[in-house]
């Protein structure tokens, strides 16, 4: 079953939304006649219309309740105009608005309670235009990262960005930017020049980058809040970002490099330790801020975390799609029949606890595939036991940069990337993709990028965290932790693992924060993780979200409570988890009661009213 079908499934088997059309038919009735007088020149969609289930989604609504991703209304305007017509509609309503671009917010903050608006500028502002001469790039905010990064290599430039394609700019400018190139560089939100913005009154301003002695408190404010001070979307509706781009004629020698290996717990942990060992020189300046590293550790499942270079590795290799086995050396045929994925997959492979069904259905022994009935059988080849496609194997993936911020004169040292080879680290790669003399534009555009709409086609449960400096026993702890859900196969009990960890230590994203004129907190941070839970559904598995909100629980206290990981719960506002109500957990996001308090002043002379307060994740005017 792929996320469409599941969330199809989870749409047409809930009547949530038909008990919520009868009980309000007057109030929605109302809002009809309302929207269809405002002289609206974009389109609109209202709980309870045919296509309101497909309008609605977004990456969260396959995780989270109905009712907490539902908007009684869904607007797509065409220009401000549109846009300053919607906020008239929704203070006449008493009504609250979220604001979506990408709809990638993890906890489906983009989205709202159905009794609040949503208004969706995916592609509403798409203007891209870039002056050479001055070096400013200006975007509206409807970009999609994937797309905008090819626009930015066409034209020798690049920034600071995630790695996701579908992620838009709007809220990922929004909650900064944080990706690759980022130990070199800092977030994509430092290199904001200016943004135009709409306010709950309905006013239009450009905002600038502060300047002692040449801007006003009030522009200072806005910038400040706007980039860090929420989620996005929480002070005004931002519709342009202007930027100071990267040249790649300015660093000739960078270099990406992506390896990939079979996953194995022993590799896993080796990697693991490396990263611990590499931040610390990084911290000491032992390696140069240019230096990049972003370890990824997959389970077995349908994952799209990979990047096209790796995919075209993989089916090369036979392991994705068409390809010889034969090609294979002999060591990583092994890997291969251990993990189950060369070679017919065989009952054995099964859970005992799946076997035990099988067996009390009469359809292990001496019964046949054939008869087991279609929606069993989907389940079996979406697990992989059912060999009529090929299951990605879990993997460990670096993704490397070399960014030569100090131009011509400058070379590359590859021995820190060529660390990870070693014997005791990882071995050499299955798949390794040198690539020197590479523009950054290049590598961000096509190598470090992935090229889907989510990592995994399931529900998840997700963590995200950062640390000051890494512990010494950090590295074992991580590595038990992972086993707990991928076993030697790389899953069990429907769990699919998803962990990304990032050095910062020692380069621009603390030496950027230092002007204080944006509100991001955490930049002192040394190292960035999350491990993210997916999880299957249906006839297996029933007991898996149970299972992984079991294991997230015990990871915080692994993690944090016995400080296995930091000494306190540091989250970023882009990586939203747990308790949706922000004044309980402020002390995560923010880093000081100071910033909270002057983030709350700021809303309150901007949005008194909390116009764009759409959840209780939220913050609170002062």
């Amino acid at each position: 079953m792929d996320l469409e079908s599941l969330i199809d499934w989870q749409i047409d088997d809930s009547d949530f939304i038909d008990q919520y059309v009868a009980e309000h038919k007057e109030a929605l009735e109302e809002l009809r006649a309302k929207a269809n007088s405002l002289a609206f020149e974009g389109k609109w969609v209202i709980i309870g219309d045919d296509d309101y289930p497909q309008k609605r989604r977004q990456y969260a609504t396959s995780s989270f309740a109905e009712a907490d991703v539902s908007p009684r209304i869904i607007l797509y305007p065409t220009g401000e105009e549109d846009i300053q017509k919607a906020i008239a509609l929704c203070r006449e309503l008493g009504m609250a608005i979220a604001v979506r671009t990408g709809g990638h917010q993890y906890c489906g903050y983009s989205s709202t309670l159905p009794v609040n608006m949503q208004i969706d500028l995916s592609e509403t502002f798409p203007l891209y235009a870039y002056d050479a001469e001055t070096n400013v790039l200006r975007c509206g905010v409807s970009h999609a990262l994937g797309s905008w990064a090819q626009k930015n290599h066409r034209h020798g430039i690049y920034l600071p960005m995630g790695v996701c394609a579908f992620v838009h700019l709007g809220g990922h400018v929004h909650t900064g930017g944080w990706g690759m190139v980022a130990r070199s560089h800092g977030l994509l939100a430092d290199h904001v020049l200016a943004f135009d913005i709409i306010f709950a009154s309905g006013a239009t301003e450009r905002i600038i980058r502060p300047e002692e002695g040449k801007t006003t408190q009030h522009n200072d404010d806005v910038y400040y809040a706007v980039l860090g001070g929420g989620k996005g979307g929480e002070f005004g509706i931002v519709t342009h970002w202007e930027f100071r781009p990267l040249r790649d004629r300015d660093y000739p020698n960078s270099a990406c490099y992506t390896f990939t290996w079979l996953w194995s717990k022993k590799k896993m942990e080796g990697a693991v330790r490396q990263m611990a060992h590499l931040s610390k020189l990084c911290a000491d300046g032992v390696i140069p801020s240019d230096y990049e590293f972003i370890l990824t550790i997959t389970g077995t499942g349908k994952m799209d975390l990979l990047t096209e270079p790796v995919k075209d590795g993989l089916r090369k290799l036979g392991i994705l799609g068409d390809g010889n086995m034969d090609l294979l050396p002999e060591p990583i045929k092994d890997e291969l029949r251990e993990l189950g994925i060369m070679g017919t997959r065989k009952m054995d492979l099964l859970p005992d606890r799946v076997k035990d069904k099988l067996r009390r259905l009469k359809i292990l022994g001496a019964g046949k595939i054939d008869l087991l009935p279609d929606p069993v059988k989907d389940e079996l080849r979406e697990l992989g036991h059912i060999v009529d496609g090929i299951l990605v194997p879990p993997l460990i993936q670096m993704w490397m940069c070399f960014t030569n911020k100090g131009g011509q004169g400058e070379k590359f040292d590859d021995q820190w990337f060529e660390s990870f080879t070693e014997e005791d680290v990882c071995g050499m790669p299955l798949i390794p993709i040198r690539q020197k003399h590479t523009p950054v534009s290049e590598g961000l555009a096509h190598d470090f990028v992935m090229k889907q709409d989510r990592e995994m086609e399931y529900p998840f449960v997700k963590r995200s965290r950062a640390t000051m400096a890494v512990p010494e026993g950090f590295p074992a702890m991580y590595t038990e932790r992972m086993y707990e859900i991928m076993g030697p196969f790389g899953t069990l009990d429907g769990q699919h693992l998803v962990s990304q960890q990032q050095i910062y230590a020692g380069g621009a994203i603390a030496e950027n924060g230092n002007t204080g004129i944006t509100s991001y907190s955490w930049r002192e941070q040394a190292l960035a993780m999350s491990h993210d839970a997916f999880y299957s559904v249906g006839w297996f598995h029933s007991r898996a979200h149970g299972k992984a909100v079991r294991w997230q629980r015990e990871n915080d206290e692994a993690f944090i409570e016995n400080k296995g990981f930091a000494g306190a719960d540091m989250r970023m506002v882009a990586y939203t988890f747990g308790s949706r109500v922000l004044e309980d957990v402020w002390l995560c996001y923010y880093d000081s009661k100071e910033k909270y308090e002057r983030l709350r002043r700021i809303k309150g002379i901007l949005d008194p009213e909390g116009l764009f307060s759409a959840d209780q994740f939220s913050l609170k005017p002062l």
